[in-house]
């Protein structure tokens, strides 16, 4: 058994009594690249390609901010069919449609290109066992605002590359999302030490090289 994070590896102890060894997983930096322009807009970027994304939490926050600002825009990246559109009756029914973009399912380079124009990702799962998307957004230079506990406090640093919050805060994320809005180049200046946290700790090559390893022992243990 291997753990992808510190969080699950205390999950599986607790409810399987296994030591599971941990071999964080990695992405692409190739492929989730910053933009060469470095052309940020104020947007914020979240999937909607599950319910457990929890979008529908951060369209209602979007409803709260535009009652003390209309200079944001949420993209909403995955979402299709049932939940595509419960999401979109709830931006109509808030009357945001002017301030929420769906883009639906697109290409990781259409990702990409994406996350580096946003101010920052939201990740709004509940007890994330690593949280993927937290990596691809920091790998295109945009940080990250995430609920805690879960994975996401092992590879964000907060107030550095992110901000980690209590779960179902509204306020706390209004507050964070200000703070971008109010500061552009805060994103920036994260952005830069996302990017170089990624390739130090959570490159796919780096993945790839480790689960070689564990196998090729794995392997030499039974021989």
């Amino acid at each position: 058994v291997i753990s992808h994070s510190k969080f699950t590896a205390q999950n599986i102890q607790k409810h399987y009594g296994i030591n599971a060894p941990i071999m964080y997983l990695g992405t692409n930096t190739k492929v989730f690249s910053p933009n060469s322009n470095n052309n940020k807009k104020n947007a914020i970027l979240t999937l909607g390609d599950t319910k457990i994304r929890r979008a529908d939490l951060l369209i209602k926050a979007a409803s709260k901010l535009r009652k003390k600002r209309n200079d944001f825009e949420i993209w909403i990246v995955g979402s299709k069919n049932k939940i595509d559109l419960e999401l979109k009756n709830l931006v109509k029914t808030l009357d945001l449609e002017e301030n929420i973009k769906f883009f639906g399912q697109i290409s990781d380079s259409n990702l990409s290109k994406l996350y580096s124009e946003a101010l920052v990702t939201v990740h709004l799962v509940k007890e994330a066992p690593f949280g993927i998307i937290v990596i691809e957004s920091m790998s295109c230079e945009t940080p990250v605002i995430s609920w805690k506990p879960g994975g996401p406090e092992e590879t964000i640093i907060h107030g550095e590359t992110g901000f980690l919050i209590p779960e179902n805060n509204e306020n706390a994320l209004i507050e964070k999302i200000e703070m971008f809005l109010n500061s552009p180049d805060l994103s920036n200046k994260m952005g830069k030490k996302s990017r170089e946290r990624v390739e130090k700790h959570f490159d796919i090559s780096q993945h790839h090289s480790h689960m070689r390893e564990r196998l090729l022992n794995w392997i030499n243990k039974k021989t």
